[in-house]
């Protein structure tokens, strides 16, 4: 038995409770994924040395590289805590990850509020300055307050 299928019924049900179950989804590849605002949060389990848990959002999508847009993520990194956000294949990622051999219930449920409460304010903001797509619209704004 691998050790993820050892952490994967932990997860899918601290997840469960924590979601109350209906929220809750899995993807083709078994992560686990759901909705905060126009975020989707995705948990996956990390094969290694260390298996580790990694919880991310992938906040825009079709994101060109420019020294503009990896100088505002740097700024980003400089100022929060927990979580890291980066650019990769035409993607902006924000995630944590934490060791599975130590994290319990309760660290779970926060590193999922910390991603889903940062990618859900980040990725509106970043839409707007540096172009892209969210997962899921925001319905917090007015179809007039969008940048086109």
């Amino acid at each position: 038995m691998t050790r993820s299928e050892v952490i994967r019924p932990f997860i899918e049900k601290t997840l469960s409770e924590w979601l109350d179950g209906s929220e809750l989804r899995r993807s083709e590849k078994g992560e686990f994924q759901f909705r905060r605002g126009s975020a989707e949060i995705c948990v996956r389990i990390d094969e290694g040395d260390q298996t580790s848990i990694s919880v991310y959002s992938i906040i825009l999508k079709n994101v060109k590289k420019s020294a503009r847009l990896l100088d505002g993520l740097n700024a980003i990194n400089a100022e929060i805590d927990y979580v890291r956000v980066f650019w990769i294949q035409n993607a902006v990622v924000l995630m944590t990850e934490m060791l599975a051999s130590s994290v319990d219930a309760e660290q779970l449920r926060a590193a999922c509020e910390l991603v889903a409460s940062r990618a859900d304010d980040l990725d509106t903001r970043l839409k707007k300055k540096f172009g892209g797509k969210t997962t899921f619209a925001d319905a917090r704004i007015r179809s007039d307050e969008v940048d086109v």
